[in-house]
């Protein structure tokens, strides 16, 4: 090892830092879609309303508060504050132009779904495919996580690339 440079490291742990945000947000996005059933589906437009105005509500609050969360702490280095701003408001963008697509298609509609929608769109057999490939990507990130805090980076390569 004459002439080589070693470089040690301590693999970054990170601790789970529990927040409520994201339930508050994802509650509040709960409500906002129950609003528009209420509202479109059940014909009670103004409770329909009152419901998806408390959802908009608790997702500007459950935002804040998140937003705050992450800026409330001083001792992080880096772009980490202004990466987890952008991606919240990449993924409110991305879910609300899925919902607001799903709801624009809806809307002229007078009877959802439509009358030549195919029973079962889609099979069950497809949604259970796709349920366990969305579950078992998780899964090889945990695995790569895990093997990577081990400091095993073949295994977390192996684990990633999958």
């Amino acid at each position: 090892m004459i002439g080589e440079k070693v470089v040690h490291h301590e693999l970054a742990h990170h601790e789970a830092e529990l927040s409520m945000w994201p339930f508050v947000v994802g509650m509040s996005g709960l409500l906002v879609m129950i609003g528009f059933m209420t509202a479109f589906q059940w014909k009670l437009p103004m409770l329909g309303l009152l419901v998806s105005g408390v959802g908009v509500v608790g997702i500007l609050i459950g935002l804040f508060g998140w937003v705050s969360e992450v800026y409330a702490k001083k001792f992080e280095e880096g772009l980490s504050k202004i990466a987890i701003v952008i991606f919240i408001v990449s993924e409110a963008m991305l879910f609300g132009g899925l919902f607001g697509g799903y709801l624009y298609n809806m809307f002229p509609v007078p009877v959802w779904p439509p009358a030549n929608t195919p029973a079962g769109v889609p099979p069950l057999g497809v949604a259970l495919v796709l349920t366990v490939f969305l579950l078992s990507s998780s899964a090889t990130i945990q695995m790569a996580e895990t093997k990577l805090e081990k400091g095993e980076m073949g295994g977390f390569k192996g684990w990633w690339k999958l």
